[in-house]
């Protein structure tokens, strides 16, 4: 893909050549599996002669006719025609469109009217913002994408969206090829869609007293004192279901349960597992409450679901299933002596016998059972659907049992995480998500075969809104990290390239202020995060995606701003020995707006000396100590005693350790084979360190998912002690390690690397 130099956006093909300067830049996002560019560029004529191939198809096109305010002549002839938009019937993916800008005219084909959409939008970036479009490039696309699932969440309950925020949302969905609308319906501190045969859930369940001020680690807690909340009138269900249809989205709503369901008990105490809640839930978190498995609380769910099922066609509907605290059913009779009566061992077979009697109620109405992850405890039905969000071990574990699986792992995909350094972003639950992250993601795990890998249907985002009050902070979380995800999801691993994908951003974010959307000013690129020197000075590049911005920086730690250094074309950074230095810089837009800042932390090091074998380094491989411990923190690790040793080639959780809630510190000789800087990437849930001899490499402690953390030191040659400590709390588990030697390219580590 070419380096480009201007936005192009629109809704149009056509022919008639015309003599106009240069190319025009192509800038699709996500980008299309083949794409060819032919010299010249065609002028769209004032009344082009369309052939649209059906209703369906004449609509569509209409899309390209608004928004060029262009009037067409249609005819019936497909000879006769300038544009040619018609099924095809020979593309082996349904979704898929051939698409073709020639001397002949323009033809857009597909196997379906789906197809023809997608087509649609990628010719809707051809074309210029704010001004007239009045040429195409000539160009030949063939694409499809990569998952059938690529999906977008939404959490309406903890915070209430209006249903024009929701069409605007479905609208920027459909302009990335996003095809799932995931509509996170109730929760404990609302119920947001209304149920005719039990109108309390709405007339009580739908709103609360007030609403946490501030963050929930914050102490005391504080509240805001105005009553908040809202619900979805069927009627206004409907509305949004077409108005996705029309765009080739599918709305997947969800109905919490047995957990997270403190307004609807509110609103029914009458199938609470205990008396009930007292008020719908002001604070954030995971609580108690859960249903009662009753006769009648299931007749209840089947009402609630059978005016669900009627308001959404998809095949999907989403029960939630996720944490449901087990102690309400570990204290009733009523539960305990079911439990006995069905032969079920524990709690949690008890919620897969719960989630199951839910499932045949969908699947008598010819549909499908989508839940967390938490669905596989206790076992879990053949046909039933995961969504594995506590890392991926829940989607690997459900892909080979044979269920379908759609991939949304909080480490790369939970759009409420922090996108920058937290002191600079909104308040949000935490966590730390990056453009990057997103980009490099990729749904289909190594640790599974390919007849498996076939079960990830794709990959989804999650927007959760504890912390995401208002429109405005929705769109900046979401934008443009969703740009990212369409390309993970439709474009596939084979095709990602983040620094072009950054080029073609570049000319997106024009259209996202035409389409008044809240973005996210990216950062200026080009600071080492956590860098280490070896020469006394070194030369500092900077660069912004951000069209004809500015860049300002600060050598002292200070956040820049509109009076900092103007960065022109390089930097040169002088550091003293042992001395660390804290860049940070900023990019301004030409009307004024700052970017979020880049920071990165400069450190100068004289090289770890080598360690002969003599002084005290074990050889043979690398020791892990294991300590059967819930760890909060890797410095308890070394305080503790640990239970057993194992041997291992490479830093990794030992084979013979099962189950989950323990702690390693793993020990042992890694040799440098050429002296320099070498950086290593620690990947763990939850948390780990990183020394060489005594120095602090890598510092990812605390309660986590699935992430990586990268630092850098400088080596002699020759052998190093090397200490990782990490300790699983639960949820899920993993440590891995990754080197990029001087001058080299990343790789794993095998047992070569350590004596």
């Amino acid at each position: 893909m070419k380096k480009l130099s201007i936005l192009l956006v629109a809704d149009v093909l056509f022919a008639c050549q015309a003599e106009v300067p240069s190319e025009i830049p192509i800038a699709i996002i996500p980008l299309p599996q083949e794409i060819s560019q032919q010299k010249g560029n065609y002028e769209i004529p004032a009344n082009p002669m369309v052939y649209a191939q059906g209703e369906e198809a004449k609509r569509i096109i209409q899309l390209f006719l608004e928004a060029t305010n262009t009037e067409a002549n249609f005819t019936e002839d497909a000879n006769a025609a300038d544009w040619k938009i018609m099924i095809s019937e020979e593309s082996a993916n349904k979704e898929g469109y051939q698409l073709d800008i020639n001397a002949d005219g323009v033809t857009l084909k597909a196997d379906s009217h789906a197809g023809l959409f997608y087509g649609v939008q990628s010719a809707l970036q051809l074309l210029p913002v704010n001004k007239p479009a009045q040429h195409l490039p000539l160009l030949s696309i063939s694409d499809s994408p990569a998952f059938s699932w690529r999906g977008m969440h939404l959490d309406v309950a903890r915070h209430f969206f209006p249903i024009e925020f929701i069409k605007k949302y479905l609208d920027m969905m459909a302009m990335y090829k996003m095809n799932r609308f995931h509509w996170h319906l109730t929760e404990d501190q609302g119920w947001r869609i209304e149920i005719k045969k039990y109108p309390l859930l709405t007339e009580k369940g739908a709103w609360r007293e007030e609403t946490l001020i501030g963050h929930y680690t914050d102490q005391p807690h504080q509240f805001d004192g105005q009553r908040h909340g809202g619900f979805y009138t069927q009627a206004e269900v409907k509305e949004i279901v077409a108005y996705a249809a029309q765009r080739y989205i599918t709305v997947v709503p969800e109905i919490e349960m047995p957990g997270h369901a403190t307004a609807a008990l509110f609103a029914y105490p009458e199938f609470a597992t205990d008396e009930g809640p007292d008020k719908v839930a002001t604070l954030w978190g995971v609580f108690d409450d859960i249903f009662s498995p009753e006769e009648k609380t299931f007749v209840f769910l089947e009402d609630v679901l059978n005016e669900v099922m009627d308001l959404f066609p998809g095949e999907y509907i989403h029960i939630g299933g996720d944490e449901a605290p087990k102690v309400k059913w570990e204290q009733s009779q009523y539960t305990q002596e079911l439990m006995k009566r069905e032969g079920l061992a524990d709690e949690f077979e008890l919620q897969s016998w719960f989630i199951r009697r839910v499932e045949k109620i969908i699947n008598a109405r010819g549909k499908k059972l989508l839940g967390w992850d938490e669905i596989l405890e206790g076992g879990l039905s053949p046909t039933a659907t995961v969504m594995s969000w506590r890392g991926e071990a829940g989607g690997i574990e459900a892909a080979k049992r044979g269920n379908d699986v759609v991939m949304t792992p909080g480490f790369a995909l939970y759009f409420d995480h922090y996108q920058g350094a937290p002191q600079f972003e909104p308040t949000a639950i935490g966590g730390l998500t990056t453009l990057a992250d997103v980009y490099k993601y990729h749904p289909l795990p190594t640790e599974i075969n390919a007849e498996e890998q076939a079960r990830i249907l794709g990959a989804q985002a999650n927007v959760w809104t504890e912390y995401i009050p208002t429109t405005d902070q929705v769109e900046y979380m979401v934008f443009p990290r969703m740009l990212a995800l369409s390309e993970v999801v439709w474009s596939g691993a084979d095709k990602k390239d983040y620094a072009d994908f950054q080029d073609r951003l570049a000319h997106h974010l024009p259209l996202l202020d035409a389409k008044d959307i809240n973005y996210r000013l990216p950062e200026p690129v080009g600071l080492g995060v956590n860098a280490v020197q070896m020469e006394s000075s070194f030369e500092l590049v900077l660069s912004t995606i951000l069209p004809n911005a500015e860049i300002r920086y600060t050598l002292d730690g200070t956040l820049p701003d509109q009076n900092s250094a103007v960065y022109s074309e390089s930097l040169e950074i002088e550091i003293p020995m042992d001395a660390s230095l804290k860049v940070m810089a900023i990019a301004i837009s030409l009307d004024g707006r700052q970017s979020a800042p880049a920071i990165g932390n400069y450190t100068r090091q004289a090289p770890l000396p080598a360690v002969q074998m003599e002084d005290g380094a074990m050889a043979g491989g690398l020791t892990a100590q294991f300590f059967k411990q819930n760890f909060r923190t890797v410095s308890q690790i070394e305080e503790a005693e640990p239970v057993t040793e194992y041997k291992l080639s490479v830093p990794q959780i030992p084979v013979e350790v099962t189950g989950s809630v323990f702690g390693l510190n793993i020990q042992g000789i890694f040799i440098a084979r050429e002296a320099g800087i070498y950086e290593f990437e620690l990947n763990s849930d939850d948390g780990s360190l990183l020394k060489m001899g005594k120095r602090e490499v890598i510092n990812h402690d605390g309660l986590h998912g699935p992430s990586s953390k990268n630092g850098q030191i400088v080596l002699e040659q020759g052998n190093h002690l090397i200490q990782i400590l990490y300790f699983d709390a639960g949820g899920g588990r993993g440590l891995k390690l990754r080197v990029k030697e001087p001058n080299g390219s990343w790789r794993e580590l095998t047992e070569k690397d350590f004596n």
